[in-house]
């Protein structure tokens, strides 16, 4: 009987280990894809500003801009790793890039952006030899100079380099492409930059004025400032809700339901649309 109950349990654990193995492979790779994660139990901790996906030896954290509910690709950051894993969004508001292949310097500001850069570099492991492709970026970050080798696909770090994956690199190089296209049309249209007038804090984030009458919020821009009033059902007050937007008109039902209210991912905007701010009651 003994051994029997030790075999059922050796048969047990395979399974869990094989399932374990299979679902975060699955997982990691929709974690890197901007693809919520399927295997996984989702808990939300912080209030509404913290997702932690469980998996089997496994854990995928997640931090939403407005909502657990809104898009998953939406997020200001996100990481795989194991149960004992932590992270949390780092302090930087911007990372500089120089082009060395095109003599010039880009400055990424979209946290989302930061947090995929910061996690390539701090999180490869920088084993192997440094090989001998042409270094096309340069990355100083705490202190610390990292070279983007794009024809052998790695990093360097001092005399040592990591193996960057074919997803995470074509994503690097996807980033400086946006970015490097609005600093042409920047300089093409825009000779002088527009200047940060007034910097405006809410309960819910951080935005800015911006001198040339657009708003910034999370290295986003926005033509609009919308405030939308109306009155939820069985509400005794009026709310208002508040957006900065690239959409001229927000109507008030869509503007409660994306402002976190709503369970439906369909009912939020991408951040390159619309973003929630701010919001209070009338009398």
């Amino acid at each position: 009987m003994k051994k029997r109950n030790l075999i059922i349990i050796g048969i047990i654990s395979a399974i869990l280990v094989v399932a374990g193995l299979v679902t975060s492979y699955i997982d990691s790779a929709r974690a890197r894809n901007s693809i919520e994660p399927k295997f996984a139990i989702k808990i939300t901790t912080d209030g509404v500003n913290k997702v932690t996906y469980w998996g089997l030896g496994y854990k995928v954290i997640r931090y939403p801009s407005v909502s657990p509910n809104e898009p998953y690709k939406n997020n200001l950051g996100v990481k795989y790793g194991s149960w004992f894993m932590r992270y949390e969004l780092s302090n930087y508001e911007n990372i500089d890039i120089e082009l060395l292949m095109d003599g010039k310097t880009i400055q990424l500001s979209r946290t989302r952006d930061i947090e995929f850069i910061i996690r390539i570099l701090e999180d490869s492991k920088y084993i192997n030899e440094v090989c001998d492709g042409i270094n096309s970026h340069k990355i100083v970050l705490d202190n610390e100079i990292y070279y983007i080798k794009d024809g052998c696909g790695e990093i360097q770090k001092g005399r040592k380099q990591a193996k960057i994956s074919q997803e995470d690199l074509n994503k690097f190089l996807k980033i400086i492409d946006d970015y490097n296209e609005i600093y042409v049309n920047n300089e093409e249209n825009n000779p002088k930059e527009a200047q940060i007038i007034e910097t405006i804090n809410t309960s819910f984030t951080t935005y800015y004025k911006m001198s040339d009458g657009t708003w910034q919020c999370n290295g986003n821009s926005y033509k609009y400032r919308l405030q939308i009033t109306g009155k939820m059902s069985s509400a005794a007050k009026s709310s208002t809700f508040v957006y900065l937007s690239n959409i001229e008109d927000i109507p008030f039902e869509r503007a409660y339901k994306a402002a976190g209210f709503s369970s439906s991912t369909a009912d939020y905007y991408s951040v390159e649309d619309a973003i929630f701010i701010d919001c209070f009651n009338g009398e």
